[in-house]
């Protein structure tokens, strides 16, 4: 029984460990990007319309967007009409979630996503 409750113990650890960091709603995103040093006084919350649907976003001072999306399919449509190769935009990639900023990478260690670039 001690051995069947080690590797149990094990198990979770290591598919801990293989998840990636998802945010639910963009205050939770909000509260890791100040967490990782960022700063976001009054953001304000940007209207679905002006996104894609299925999109819930805050603009942050200085231009960061925090988008957290209801489903991985409305995250790739954002990312394909936003980083289409025909700009210099940056953001931060994971789960349902993007930060759009100027230094995706020293954020992306931060937040637990990957960069990616228009």
């Amino acid at each position: 029984m001690k051995r069947l409750s080690l590797v149990a113990v094990a198990i979770l650890l290591l598919s801990g460990c293989a998840s990636e960091t998802t945010y639910e709603s963009p205050s939770a995103l909000l509260k890791a990007y100040v967490a990782a040093g960022r700063d976001c006084p009054n953001p304000s919350a940007v209207p679905e319309a002006w996104v894609v649907e299925g999109a819930h976003g805050l603009l942050c001072p200085g231009a960061d967007f925090l988008i957290v999306f209801d489903s991985e399919a409305s995250k790739n449509r954002y990312l394909a009409l936003t980083l289409d190769g025909s700009s210099e935009l940056q953001a931060v990639v994971g789960e349902r979630w993007v930060v759009v900023t100027s230094d995706a990478k020293e954020l992306a260690e931060k937040l637990g996503g990957e960069v990616k670039t228009g």
